[in-house]
C-alpha cells in the first residue's frame, strides 16, 4: 500500500491572532497502470493479444504528473529486454518510427469504479495508441509514455513477457489503462484558532461524476487553475454532492514544489474572499474541474457544532499538500 502521510499548513491572521495556527493534514492519491498490445495484419485479423500486463510507474512520474496531460502524450516502443527499474527515465532501445503521440479513448468518457469502500476505491480510464504499418517494425520487447517524442521523460516503463515480432505491412494497438486510487480513509487532528480548539478531518468528495479527469486532470497542478471555496455548512460524502451551507470562494493561488511525489499550493484568500454569511468556515475544498474534490472540514472541539472565524478583517493562507504513490493492489 501507498503511505499519504505529508502535513500542509492553514494560517489565518488578523490584528487579534498574532501568532499562525499550524494545521498537519493530507490529501492522497495511489497510481496503478497496465499496458496490452494487439498485433494486426493488414486485413486487420489478430495475430496476437498479449492481455492486461502492470507496468512500473518510475520515479519520474512524480515530476510529469504536475504538468497535467504531457505524462501520457507519447506512447515509445522499443526492442529492449532489460527489465524496468524505477529510476528508468527513457526507453531502452527505440524502434525506427517508434512514438506516436495524442491517442483516442476507445470507451465512453465515463467512470469505472469498484464499490466505494476504503482505501480500495478504484477509477480508470484507457487510452488507444496506433503504430500503423512502417512504424516501429522490429521485435517490440518494450513501451513507454512520456511528455516527448523522443521516447525520453517517461512516465512509466513495461517490458513484454514475450516479444512482439511487427513486420512491416503490420500496425499494433497498445492501450494504456491507468487507475487512480483515492485515500479514503479520513485524517484528523486538532488546532488552536484564536484561542479555540478546533478538531479537523481531510476526506475527499464527488468522486462519482464524469472522470476522464483521472487520466488527464489532477488536482494541485501548479499550471493549472484549482477551485477553492469555503462552505459554513456540513461536509460532503465521499460519493457525491458538495459540502451545505453558505459558500464563499476567491483565493489567489501559487505554487510551492516540495519534490517528485509531492505537490503543494498555497491559497491566499484577501480580506474580502471567502467570506460566508455566517462569517464562519466549516468546510474548505480544492479542485480542478470539479474533479477528484479534496475537503477539509473544521469544527470547534466543543461541541463540533462550530466552525472557525473569519471575516473581512482576516487574511487566510492555505498550504495544501497532496502526495501521489505507487499503489499495490
Amino acid at each position: 500500500m501507498y503511505e499519504m502521510n505529508e502535513k500542509s499548513g492553514i494560517l489565518l491572521k488578523s490584528d487579534a491572532l498574532l501568532k499562525p495556527a499550524t494545521l498537519s493534514v493530507s490529501s492522497g492519491f495511489g497510481l496503478r497502470g497496465e499496458f496490452r498490445a494487439i498485433l494486426r495484419n493488414s486485413d486487420e485479423s489478430i495475430v496476437s493479444d498479449s492481455g492486461w500486463n502492470s507496468n512500473l510507474i518510475v520515479d519520474n512520474a512524480g515530476w510529469l504528473l504536475d504538468q497535467w496531460y504531457a505524462w501520457y502524450t507519447w506512447m515509445a516502443i522499443g526492442s529492449s529486454a532489460t527489465a524496468p527499474a524505477t529510476n528508468n527515465t527513457s526507453i531502452g532501445a527505440l524502434l525506427p518510427l517508434g512514438v506516436i503521440s495524442g491517442g483516442t479513448n476507445p470507451l465512453p468518457y465515463t467512470d469505472y469504479p469498484r464499490p466505494p469502500v476504503a482505501p480500495n476505491y478504484e477509477r480508470y480510464s484507457v487510452k488507444k495508441y496506433r503504430f500503423d504499418a512502417g512504424k516501429g517494425t522490429g521485435t517490440v520487447n518494450e513501451f513507454t509514455l512520456g511528455s516527448n517524442n523522443l521516447g525520453t521523460d517517461i512516465f512509466c516503463r513495461h517490458v513484454l513477457p514475450a516479444p512482439i515480432p511487427k513486420a512491416a505491412d503490420q500496425s499494433l494497438d497498445v492501450y494504456y489503462r491507468i487507475y487512480w486510487y483515492p485515500d479514503l480513509i479520513p485524517r484528523t487532528g486538532t488546532v488552536m484558532i484564536k484561542g479555540v480548539s478546533y478538531d479537523w478531518e481531510t476526506s475527499f468528495f464527488d468522486l462519482t461524476g464524469y472522470n476522464y479527469s483521472c487520466f488527464a486532470h489532477y488536482d494541485h497542478n501548479s499550471t493549472f487553475a484549482s477551485n477553492f471555496r469555503v462552505y459554513d455548512g456540513a461536509k460532503a460524502t465521499p460519493t457525491g454532492g458538495t459540502p451545505s451551507g453558505n459558500t464563499a470562494n476567491t483565493a489567489t493561488k501559487s505554487y510551492v514544489n516540495d519534490g517528485a511525489w509531492y505537490r503543494t499550493n498555497r491559497f491566499t484568500a484577501a480580506l474580502d474572499n471567502c467570506n460566508t454569511a455566517s462569517n464562519t468556515i466549516k468546510v474548505i475544498t480544492v479542485s480542478t474541474y470539479t474533479y477528484h474534490d479534496m475537503q477539509i472540514q473544521v469544527l470547534d472541539s466543543a461541541t463540533g457544532l462550530n466552525g472557525f472565524p473569519k471575516n473581512n478583517t482576516e487574511e487566510m493562507t492555505i498550504d495544501w499538500k497532496i502526495t501521489w504513490g505507487r499503489y499495490v493492489p
